[in-house]
């Protein structure tokens, strides 16, 4: 990033997102939502990009209605920023131990595949496959490794994990989705 943008830019920070909301909640809701960022900051919020994970809270919702939800998310976003690059962010496996989550570990990996399908179809949008990862990671580790309360709240080493796989997708070659990324840039800048 700092090859990208250099060093010392100011960075702004803007999270409007409730906890305990679905992905229906946000589609529903996504334009109150910046509208009342905008009051907050009084200033209309122009971002670069945007990252967007609905997750845990939609374990059980079925892949369709997820991707319905997603995909008006990110219609609403691309109307309001037109020119945002849209990050899709996929969910943790919580721990299916529980009664909460049970054996929901193939629907999880079906919401990756549909904002990997919702990317596709979406110029400036990139997924960030980060479920595949943790199902590999179980191969290994246990769910307790990487949430702070044993059930669904990541600790710190998912964090740093999960912040690794989005700035790897960054860097990789996203231009067939019209995503600029580190790795666009640098590939411009060896060809010019």
């Amino acid at each position: 990033l700092v090859k990208k943008y250099g060093n010392n830019n100011k960075v702004n920070y803007y999270n409007i997102a409730l906890g305990g909301m679905g992905s229906a909640w946000g589609a529903e809701n996504l334009t109150s939502r910046v509208g009342y960022m905008n009051a907050y900051y009084n200033e209309t919020i122009i971002p670069d990009i945007i990252y967007v994970k609905f997750a845990a809270n939609d374990v059980r919702v079925a892949p369709e209605t997820y991707k319905n939800n997603m995909s008006g998310i990110v219609a609403q976003f691309k109307e309001l920023y037109p020119d945002a690059t849209i990050v899709l962010v996929s969910g943790k496996i919580n721990n299916e131990k529980t009664y909460i989550y049970g054996d929901n570990h193939n629907n999880v990996l079906a919401h990756e595949q549909v904002l990997a399908e919702i990317a596709d179809a979406n110029l400036n949008c990139v997924a960030v496959k980060t479920t595949s990862v943790w199902a590999d990671i179980l191969n290994s580790k246990d769910y307790e490794d990487y949430l702070s309360n044993n059930i669904n709240h990541a600790n710190d080493f998912w964090a740093m994990v999960t912040s690794q796989i989005i700035v790897g997708t960054l860097s990789k070659d996203n231009s067939a989705n019209g995503v600029t990324t580190m790795y666009n840039s640098a590939a411009a800048l060896r060809s010019a």
